[in-house]
């Protein structure tokens, strides 16, 4: 089974290079495991907060409906980031799904696991 990395990015949400920032702060962590990760969790609390907080700005309207519609997007240096929400990861989890990669948290209390 695979074990998750969590990886919580503290930066200024009004900043124009946070999205593409945290993007590769999760990439370089997730190349760096064993076997690399080649799935990437976008964690937000609620979907909503895809489209209605500077979060849907920074991924962009094409990005949000992807993620929205639960396929993956592109990730800049390889891989595949999808949503989820803590309700939709627990369900996944209790399925017995060991796919989860190094998830990309858009919170930001700055600790990292």
């Amino acid at each position: 089974m695979l074990h998750p990395i969590r990886v919580v990015v503290p930066i200024d949400c009004h900043d124009p290079s946070a999205w593409t920032t945290a993007l590769a702060y999760a990439h370089a962590i997730g190349a760096k495991a064993q076997p690399p990760a080649s799935e990437y969790i976008l964690l937000t609390h609620t979907k909503q907060q895809l489209i209605q907080t500077s979060l849907g700005n920074h991924i962009g309207e094409t990005n949000a409906k992807a993620l929205l519609a639960n396929k993956g997007i592109g990730v800049p240096g390889g891989g595949q980031l999808r949503h989820a929400t803590l309700q939709t990861l627990r369900g996944s989890a209790r399925l017995g799904s060991a796919r989860l990669g190094s998830p990309l948290s858009s919170r930001t209390s700055g600790k990292t696991r």
